[in-house]
């Protein structure tokens, strides 16, 4: 069904694994909001899978976001700079998670 829908859109290849480079509020709307908008368009909100980054202090904290996740990818823990504003971090987990 996703991919009738990519196709109506003339688009020619479905998204359906999504990398969560960010913790947080912002994690969990995003992963809410797109869940909502697949269960509305493909009756399943499941359609799409979230990979998650999590740091140590996110995983002892059970942050909201982690429970919502599919797959989650351990990051150093400590200043941004270590993880989610880690441009070149979130690229290589990107790449190798195949999101």
């Amino acid at each position: 069904k996703m991919e009738d829908y990519v196709r109506q859109k003339n688009g020619n290849h479905p998204i359906k694994r999504i990398l969560v480079a960010n913790n947080g509020i912002g994690a969990v709307k995003a992963i809410r909001s797109m869940r909502r908008w697949a269960f509305e368009t493909f009756g399943m909100e499941r359609a799409i899978q979230f990979v998650v980054m999590a740091t140590p202090e996110d995983m002892r904290a059970n942050a909201e976001y982690i429970r919502m996740a599919d797959e989650i990818v351990d990051v150093p823990g400590g200043s941004n700079n270590n993880n989610y504003a880690n441009v070149t971090l979130v690229v290589e987990i990107a790449e190798r998670w195949s999101v």
